[in-house]
């Protein structure tokens, strides 16, 4: 099966190269966004009636998931079958021609399929095989299915995710885009090696792996003090570090140096906590941590948040509100650095997308043209 020819090729520092993405839901399909956004042709294979991705969530346009439209742009779908030999041999046709496979399956699927880094590097010495797992590819838990909120349940983080009544939180899927982002990573540092000199490599990366490196702090913190950090008031390294409720709206709050901390006391009418010596410098105040955050609570929810905004900003203390979505998507802050950016064509109109986050010279980065997310084994026709 030769490689189903693009119309526009594409541009960037990724053009060229081309990947094939055997993923699906997040981690992977991210991955494969990152590279299609730097310019490589990135083939979507999706098995008959596609990544459920599609289907999932009450939040839609035009009846596709947003989560899907979130990370599926700049590609192209063709639906195989792996489960079917005749498409098996037709993906390792594909593979002869690629550069980089991607792939999120549970260890041992692509063994039972015969898909192996071997098998793939028998056909393609010099392709580039990223394996993207729950609990990597080896050790007792290795089959086990994972996705963003178990992975969080397992590395720790939901332990120090905790609301004033106790309840463990999640919010967006960040073990899902940290570990997306830290495969395109991987993939792309083996570009730095001339095709001609390239090797066949094998990468792994796990949802595991990156949570623990989310957690590297608490992590670090638990071995050299015994303490477990269980409070979800805010993080365990500096005082205060955490959100707080005012007379209107909550507040975050950071005073994350010694003269943030001394210029913090004077903005909140506090002064005199620069003559006790127990707060003299951050590791005595982690000591009193409670009698600060007390404090704190009871004087910021004497006044409205804009008032204490005003206050810190004139102060240089780092504090912000707590945003919504439609409060970010209004900011003025937002808007001025075109973090959504429209997506022309397609079937969706109005679509607008998160880019990536970095500009170059001032400049977003993606491709020309600018592709909306796929229709389902788009490539085929």
């Amino acid at each position: 099966m030769l490689w189903p020819e693009m119309d526009t090729p594409t541009s960037g520092p990724l053009a060229g190269v081309r990947v094939i993405e055997l993923a699906r839901i997040i981690a992977g399909p991210l991955t494969g966004m990152v590279l299609a956004d730097l310019g490589a042709d990135v083939l979507k294979i999706e098995r008959p009636g596609g990544d459920e991705m599609r289907h999932y969530g009450p939040e839609r346009w035009q009846g596709t998931g947003s989560t899907f439209l979130a990370v599926n742009r700049n590609k192209r779908s063709l639906v195989l079958d792996l489960a079917q030999e005749a498409d098996r041999d037709r993906l390792l046709d594909l593979v002869a021609e690629a550069d980089v496979v991607i792939e999120s399956y549970r260890p041992g699927v692509m063994h039972k399929w015969g898909l192996t880094f071997d098998a793939l590097r028998a056909v393609n010495p010099r392709i580039i095989l990223c394996s993207i797992t729950g609990f990597g590819g080896h050790g007792p838990a290795a089959r086990h299915g994972a996705n963003n909120l178990i992975a969080e349940s397992f590395g720790g983080s939901i332990s120090v995710s905790k609301d004033a009544d106790d309840r463990m939180l999640t919010g967006a899927p960040m073990t899902d885009f940290v570990t997306g982002m830290s495969a395109a990573l991987a993939i792309t540092s083996r570009f730095t090696t001339p095709k001609s000199e390239r090797q066949a490599a094998h990468i792994e990366t796990s949802l595991l792996e990156s949570q623990a490196m989310m957690m590297s702090g608490y992590i670090l913190g638990y071995l050299a003090t015994g303490r477990v950090p269980d409070r979800g008031v805010g993080l365990p390294f500096t005082v205060p570090n955490q959100i707080f409720a005012t007379a209107d709206a909550p507040i975050a709050l950071a005073a994350n140096s010694e003269d943030m901390w001394r210029r913090m006391c004077v903005a909140i009418g506090r002064p005199q906590w620069l003559e006790r010596p127990e707060f003299a410098n951050n590791a005595l105040r982690m000591r009193h941590q409670d009698e600060i955050v007390r404090t704190l609570t009871e004087l910021l929810a004497a006044k409205p948040r804009a008032q204490w905004l005003r206050a810190f900003e004139e102060a240089r203390v780092t504090a912000g509100p707590v945003n919504t979505v439609p409060d970010l998507l209004a900011h003025p802050q937002f808007q001025a650095m075109g973090i959504l950016a429209p997506v022309p064509g397609g079937d969706i109109p109005d679509l607008a997308m998160i880019r990536l986050p970095f500009t170059v010279n001032g400049e977003p980065v993606h491709p020309e043209p600018h592709r909306p997310p796929p229709r389902l084994d788009d490539a085929a026709s």
